[in-house]
C-alpha cells in the first residue's frame, strides 16, 4: 500500500509534465501549420510535428489512465491485506486451540496421541494427576473397623506412616470407603508432606497409629497367634 501511494504521487506529477509536453507539441504543430500556409515550411516538418503531437497525446492518456487506476489498485491491495489479516487470525486461533494449559502442576500418567496426529473434539490427549492431592488407599481389617469408625466419629485424627524404598511420608486418615468387603473396608489417607515421590499404582506399607488404651502391654507381633493366643519363651521353650 505504501508503494502504491508513492507510485500514485509520482504518476500525478508525471501526468502534469505530460500535459505540459502535449501543450508544447500542439503549439509547435500550430506554428508548423502556419509556416506551411505561408509557404515557408515543408510538408515533412508539418507531418513530423503532427506525429509528435499524437505520440505525446498517447503518452498523456497512458499516464492519465495510471492515475485514474490508482483507486482500483488500492482497493485490491486493501482486499489482499484484509484476506491476509483474516488468515493470520485463523492461524492464531488454530495455534491457540492447539495449546493446552494444565489447570495445575502434576505428573503425566499416560499420553494417548503423538505429535502430528489429528484429533477430534473431546478426544482424550493425555492423563495426568496432581502430586499435591495424592491419596493412599489401604484396607482396614474387619475386626479393627469399629475402633476406627468410633475414632472418626469422635473427631480424632488417626495418623499413619507410608513407607517405601524412596521415603517415608506422614499420613492422616481422612475417610472410609462407602463399600465393604469380607476382609474389611478401604481407608483413604491424605499425605501430609510437601515433596512426594510416590506414583499412582505404587504399593507402599502403611502403619496406622491406633488410639492408646489403658491396661495394655506391648508385645512383639511375632509372638501372636491369631487374635486370642500369645506365646512366650520360658527357659528356651515356647509356652502359651
Amino acid at each position: 500500500l505504501k508503494s502504491e501511494q508513492l507510485r500514485h504521487e509520482i504518476n500525478t506529477v508525471s501526468l502534469k509534465n505530460e500535459k505540459q509536453l502535449l501543450h508544447l507539441s500542439e503549439k509547435a504543430l500550430s506554428r508548423a501549420v502556419k509556416v506551411k500556409r505561408q509557404n515557408l515550411g515543408s510538408v515533412s516538418e508539418t507531418e513530423l510535428a503532427m506525429k509528435q503531437v499524437e505520440l505525446q497525446r498517447l503518452s498523456y492518456h497512458k499516464m492519465q489512465f495510471l492515475v485514474q487506476e490508482h483507486e482500483v489498485r488500492q482497493e485490491q491491495l486493501e482486499a489482499r491485506l484484509m484476506q491476509a489479516q483474516a488468515d493470520l487470525a485463523k492461524a492464531q486461533l488454530a495455534l491457540q486451540r492447539s495449546q493446552i494449559i494444565a489447570p495445575f502442576s502434576g505428573v503425566v500418567a499416560k499420553v494417548n496421541v503423538a505429535q502430528g496426529d489429528r484429533v477430534n473434539s473431546n478426544e482424550k490427549l493425555l492423563s495426568f494427576y496432581s502430586t499435591e492431592h495424592l491419596e493412599i488407599r489401604a484396607k482396614i481389617p474387619a475386626d479393627s473397623l469399629p475402633e476406627v469408625q468410633q475414632s472418626l466419629q469422635n473427631g480424632q485424627h488417626l495418623r499413619a506412616l507410608a513407607i517405601n524404598s524412596a521415603q517415608q511420608l506422614p499420613l492422616v486418615l481422612e475417610r472410609l470407603s462407602g463399600t465393604a468387603q469380607a476382609s474389611g473396608v478401604d481407608a483413604i489417607f491424605a499425605i501430609k508432606a510437601e515433596k512426594i515421590h510416590f506414583r499412582i499404582g505404587a504399593i507402599v506399607v502403611v502403619r496406622l497409629q491406633r488410639i492408646a488404651r489403658d491396661n495394655m502391654i506391648l508385645v512383639p507381633y511375632q509372638s501372636m497367634y491369631g487374635n486370642k493366643r500369645l506365646y512366650r519363651i520360658n527357659e528356651g521353650r515356647r509356652s502359651e
